[in-house]
Parts: structure tokens; C-alpha cells; sequence
């Protein structure tokens, strides 16, 4: 009489949990991966928005800096205020009314 041929299940449990480490390992590489690639994008964008505020914080700077001096208080009140010198003449364009 033929004993049953009793199988090995501790073996096919490791197998198993091999296999599942495997799986769990590539996807957690691969969720890693994704996370990684839309932060690099994200800082790519934040930079840029950075080096735009810089290059506005800048500008601003330049404007006060210049705002006081005769040139540019002389450039708005001429173009803002409609102000001339002393002595000095306006023509106006009476044939071009096209506004």
C-alpha cells in the first residue's frame, strides 16, 4: 500500500511570500517613482514663479529708486497731469480727431 505523498506547504508559504514581497517592493518603487516625478515638476514651476517675483521685486525697487527724481517727476507730471514748464507752448492737433 502506497503511503500519500504529503506536500510541502511550508515551502509553497515562503514561495508565496517571496513572491508578494516582490510585487509589493516593484510597487512601491514605482509609486515612488510617480511621487517623485510630480514633485520635480511641482518645484520646476515654484522656482519659476520665484524667479518672477524676484525679477518684480526688483523692478519695483527700480521705480522707487528712480521715483524721485526730477526726470521722472517731470515724465508724470507731464503725462499724467498734463502740466508744461513756464514759457512753454501746446499745440493742439485739431484735424485729427479720430478718437
Amino acid at each position: 500500500m502506497r503511503k500519500p505523498k504529503r506536500r510541502n506547504y511550508s515551502k509553497l508559504i515562503i514561495r508565496m511570500i517571496l513572491v508578494l514581497s516582490v510585487f509589493y517592493v516593484l510597487f512601491t518603487f514605482y509609486d515612488r517613482h510617480k511621487e517623485m516625478k510630480h514633485l520635480k515638476t511641482r518645484e520646476e514651476t515654484l522656482l519659476e514663479e520665484i524667479n518672477k517675483a524676484e525679477r518684480d521685486i526688483q523692478l519695483l525697487r527700480d521705480r522707487i529708486e528712480n521715483g524721485n527724481t526730477d526726470e521722472h517727476i517731470e515724465k508724470i507730471a507731464r503725462e499724467h497731469l498734463k502740466m508744461v514748464k513756464k514759457d512753454e507752448l501746446i499745440f493742439i492737433d485739431l484735424g485729427d480727431n479720430h478718437e
